[in-house]
């Protein structure tokens, strides 16, 4: 799918290893913020809401700006 075979990849690598480092750092910043307790770039970044699904945010995310034209 992304050009590895998959000797190479089964059990060796997590998603967090192919991801964008910069996109996993402001992951974990805003989860951080979001819930209130620190979470790590890297695998728990991308698992962190997936894992917890009953966990409630002590801050509600930032409403991304949708662009109207009318």
């Amino acid at each position: 799918m992304l050009g590895y075979a998959a000797a190479d990849v089964m059990n060796k690598i997590t998603p967090a290893d192919i991801s964008d480092p910069p996109e996993l750092i402001a992951r974990a910043k805003a989860l951080s913020v979001e819930f209130a307790t620190p979470i790590t770039p890297g695998f728990e970044a991308l698992v962190f809401k997936a894992s917890r699904p009953f966990l409630k945010a002590t801050r509600p995310p930032k409403e991304k700006q949708h662009n109207s034209c009318t």
